[in-house]
């Protein structure tokens, strides 16, 4: 009775828990992991491990593999197969499971080799064994190699009007929280979106009838979401009140619009910096809505991002020079030339435990990634090279410094010009609007890219907005035909 008890009531590891709540066809793997002591009643292999219970109407069904559902009919071996047995196609998805999740189900073989080796020891969990060094010898931790696979689930999309030509999704941002997805499209639209995977429910649409939105994200800490086109005004969109305020930045410098803007998720970040023209970037307050300053830099200015803090901003142009701003003293700290960069076309940053990082996409479709110190610089940056002039116009002969990259990304062929960072640096998303499927995925700490995602089948298209969620576990694209793609990081939180 107690051999029963513990068959049918043990602890056991749940392999949807452990890979992140994931659905999957392979799950009932003959229950948890456990092993029966087979010593007092001399039980046999096949008795241990045979399966608790099973059902007699799964065994009795009949599946019709040729004129049911597409993903039965990948089951088949053969053309001429028509039906198969429960049991038969049960077996049919287990081996597909075990072929497309070889990576994710590493715990299940780690439970049955322990099985084997221990005799009548038990697994009580699974989560144990997917930390890094779980199987290892107390006392001496074993460091993780770079992951090279990436376990990916694609999840449902984030609903929206019908696809149309001009409905091409130009932002995907989410909210620092990671609940709430925003998307803004050609069709003048900015929705609110409950990014829970399965249902995605709109949980409010802000329709701009005067504006084109060519950028929209969130601002202040998630309070405000702020967007953005070929007009001289933006909207500030205040979620709390649910009201959306039409705002014009300072005049004065003859920009006709401004459609590209930099801001910061920080609480603290309250400074909106404005791309303009010949070089010109406009701070806007957004808590007052009234002018904080102008910096500038040689050339034209194609993109800036703010650092985790708020408190530095990196602008870049034309001329390949990345720009350093501190925005308490509004002043150049140091300029830095991209390696090997044809222009600055994008840039993004993410925090880290030291410095963080910062990532530079050009227009040859490199992206250099370079790994910052604790004082805010580059690292391999020369304080006699890298000290910037007290002007900010920034108007100085001393040419920039040079350092050499931590990594150089080079699997894009045209302009990078999207970059996407976790909030702590897990993961970097890199892609190009200029070329079908040109997107790759990064892991932040080893800055090795994924080789197995995405794939040939990964059904990307042309990616215009990418977004990663701050833990890393959610990835949102949106791409010319109007959709946002949502996908599921299994191995990283949300």
């Amino acid at each position: 009775m107690e051999a029963l008890e513990s068959l049918l009531f043990g602890d056991g590891a749940d392999a949807a828990a452990a890979l992140g709540g994931e659905p999957d066809a392979g799950a009932g793997d003959g229950g948890a992991a456990f092993v029966v002591d087979a010593a007092p009643r001399r039980a046999t292999r096949a008795a241990a491990t045979a399966a608790a219970w099973t059902d007699p109407y799964v065994q009795a069904a009949v599946v019709d593999v040729a004129n049911g559902a597409r993903r039965a009919r990948k089951l088949r071996e053969a053309e001429a197969e028509a039906e198969l047995t429960g049991g038969e196609y049960e077996a049919r998805l287990r081996a597909r499971f075990a072929s497309t999740h070889r990576a994710s189900a590493g715990w299940a073989n780690a439970a049955r080799a322990a099985r084997r080796e221990g005799g009548g020891a038990s697994v009580a969990s699974g989560a144990p064994l997917l930390a890094s060094g779980a199987l290892a010898t107390p006392g001496a931790p074993v460091p993780a190699p770079p992951p090279r696979r990436l376990a990916v689930t694609r999840l449902a999309d984030v609903p929206g009007d019908a696809p149309a030509a001009d409905a091409v999704v130009r932002s995907v941002a989410f909210h620092p929280g990671g609940q709430i997805l925003l998307t803004a499209s050609m069709d003048r639209r900015v929705r609110f979106v409950a990014a829970d995977g399965a249902q995605n429910a709109t949980l409010q649409t802000l329709f701009l009838r005067d504006m084109q939105v060519h950028q929209a994200g969130f601002a202040q800490g998630g309070r405000v979401a702020v967007a953005a086109g070929r007009r001289r005004f933006i909207y500030v969109f205040d979620l709390a009140a649910a009201r959306a305020e039409r705002v014009r930045p300072p005049a004065g410098r003859g920009e006709r619009s401004f459609e590209r803007f930099a801001a910061c998720d920080a609480d603290s970040g309250d400074t909106l910096a404005l791309l303009g023209d010949r070089g010109s970037v406009s701070l806007l307050s957004l808590k007052s809505r009234c002018a904080a300053g102008d910096l500038s830099i040689p050339g034209t200015v194609r993109a800036a991002a703010f650092d985790a803090s708020g408190t530095t901003l990196f602008a870049g142009g034309g001329d390949g020079v990345v720009h350093a701003f501190d925005l308490r003293t509004r002043r150049c700290i140091w300029r830095a030339a991209d390696d090997g960069g044809l222009g600055v076309a994008s840039l993004a940053a993410a925090g880290g435990p030291s410095g963080g990082s910062l990532a530079v996409g050009s227009g040859s479709g490199v992206v250099n990634v370079y790994r910052r110190g604790a004082d805010g610089g580059l690292e391999g940056l020369e304080a006699a090279a890298a000290g910037g002039d007290a002007d900010t116009s920034n108007l100085t002969p001393r040419p920039p410094a040079r350092p050499a990259p931590a990594r150089a990304l080079t699997n894009l062929t045209t302009v990078a010009d999207t970059l996407a960072w976790s909030a702590g640096g897990e993961l970097l998303v890199c892609a190009s609007r200029m070329a079908r499927d040109a997107l790759r995925a990064v892991d932040g700490p080893s800055l090795a890219v994924y080789a197995n995602w995405p794939s040939s089948r990964t059904p990307l298209g042309h990616v215009h907005a990418a977004a990663v969620s701050p833990g890393g576990g959610l990835l949102a694209f949106g791409n010319a035909k109007g959709k946002c793609l949502l996908y599921r990081v299994h191995h990283l939180p949300i």
